[in-house]
């Protein structure tokens, strides 16, 4: 396997291991916010 390829996936595997190490960090919460209108008659659709 040429060393190009092997950087390539060194590099993949180390985004991966970030992005869960990150996602453990920093959780989110899942769902859309949607906030109560301020006047009764206006409708959210």
């Amino acid at each position: 396997m040429p060393l190009r390829h092997k950087l390539m996936l060194v590099l993949a595997c180390e985004v991966l291991l970030l992005g869960f190490q990150r996602a453990d960090l920093t959780p989110r919460r899942a769902g859309i916010l949607i906030e109560a209108p301020a006047l009764a008659h206006h409708v959210i659709t």
